[in-house]
């Protein structure tokens, strides 16, 4: 019995529930359960709904078969499927859904837009083509569910995730029709004023220090992953978390270009053997340097290129009026040093980003920037207070791009 997805405790009134026809969601029926309902009680129903019921099988949306012990257990609101002894059909979940049109399509899977038919409501629907072992699979799931778990306004939302046959994955999210960070920038000339740099920044701070105190990692976060609510909205979301198994961390050959932009040096030099929380620190400061300055600081013509780039040249700034506080924050963002980069909460309570913390004498622990010129360098920097821990810092779950296409 998978207890996450029931009451702790047995019912003490009514609740409703709906169940549908194993094969075929077009055909439910809502029920009212009470202390006293029996699983004998539910089949009478739905004999009277469906015709006779030899032997009544019920699953979760996930597949998880429950029994009659479990009946006092049920949420409200929660929805099942009913079986007439038949195993749980995989595409049952996917009946409720009207398929409307493909959003993207990729080595590791495709995205279809969806309506349900009942309700109206619009969903991603994403089809994974997963890798690896039987025990690789299982932990994509397990860690599906973890990331159904988060609740946070700048986090697109997972309803739910399903096995499907082939080894194949379908998840359930929130659609979120605003379009791409790395499209509204190209709309303003490819880069933002610091204001208005700070507005979007501000939220992925918020999403990703959720995400570390929850012990989760993004490790995909590029201005592609983060995506606005509506087209007349200005809330970001961040996606495309990671499930083990799909893609190696540590392996570039598969990785594509606008990923390996983002990924940090000590992964890429493969001096770390696990993911930390440093990686998602790294690549926000390669996000902000891109809103600010509309390119990426390392670079090069191939992917060798790139990644040495990313490893060996030191981070320079092109000529800037950008404020002191920021061109701060970079520096210490982008310190190739993982042990020496910001913490999430050293990122949250940074001046730039908290405007509470811009009096002098926080600006001053803060600030360490360098006099050389119109042309702003990084030199290793930490801040001289001491620097507060995220949780586990270096060894964190690892989520390796659940919704890579």
């Amino acid at each position: 019995m998978m207890y996450e997805d029931y009451d702790d405790f047995p019912l003490c009134f009514e609740k409703a529930i709906r169940i549908y026809l194993n094969g075929d969601s077009s055909k439910y029926t809502d029920l009212k359960i009470a202390q006293n309902t029996t699983w004998n009680d539910i089949q009478t129903q739905l004999d009277q709904k469906f015709g006779k019921f030899r032997e009544m099988r019920l699953f979760t949306q996930q597949g998880v078969e429950i029994f009659d012990d479990d009946v006092k257990f049920f949420k409200d609101g929660q929805s099942f499927y009913a079986s007439r002894g038949d195993e749980f059909d995989p595409y049952s979940p996917f009946s409720q859904y009207e398929t409307m049109k493909q959003l993207g399509e990729g080595g590791f899977g495709c995205v279809t837009l969806a309506k349900h038919r009942i309700t109206g409501e619009l969903v991603a629907i994403k089809i994974i083509k997963m890798i690896g072992n039987a025990q690789d699979i299982e932990l994509n799931f397990r860690e599906a569910e973890v990331l159904r778990s988060l609740t946070h306004k700048n986090i697109v939302k997972v309803y739910n995730s399903y096995a499907l046959k082939n080894t194949q994955m379908a998840v359930i999210m929130e659609y979120l029709e605003g379009g791409e960070l790395s499209d509204r920038l190209k709309q303003k000339g490819g880069r933002f004023s610091e204001e208005e740099a700070c507005k979007y920044f501000r939220q992925i701070v918020c999403a990703i220090s959720y995400c570390h105190q929850k012990n989760v990692v993004h490790r995909d976060l590029k201005l592609e992953n983060l995506l606005f609510s509506s087209v007349d909205s200005d809330e970001l979301k961040a996606i495309d978390f990671g499930i083990a198994g799909i893609q190696c961390p540590t392996n570039t050959d598969h990785v594509n270009i606008g990923s390996l932009h983002y990924m940090a040096p000590e992964i890429l030099a493969g001096r770390v053997t696990r993911v930390s929380t440093s990686v998602d620190i790294w690549a926000m400061g390669i996000i902000l340097y891109k809103l600010l300055f509309g390119n990426v600081p390392f670079n090069g013509k191939t992917q060798q290129d790139i990644i040495n780039s990313i490893i060996n040249k030191e981070l320079q700034l092109p000529p800037n009026n950008l404020s002191e506080e920021v061109v701060n924050l970079l520096n210490q963002m982008l310190e190739k040093n993982n042990e020496l980069r910001l913490r999430i909460t050293d990122v949250e309570f940074h001046p730039w980003v908290n405007t509470d913390q811009r009096t002098p004498q926080r600006k001053q622990t803060f600030l360490q920037i360098p006099s050389e010129g119109s042309i702003r360098k990084a030199r290793p920097s930490a801040s001289p207070r001491a620097r507060s821990k995220s949780p586990n810092p270096s060894g964190i779950l690892k989520h390796p791009n659940i919704f890579k296409l």
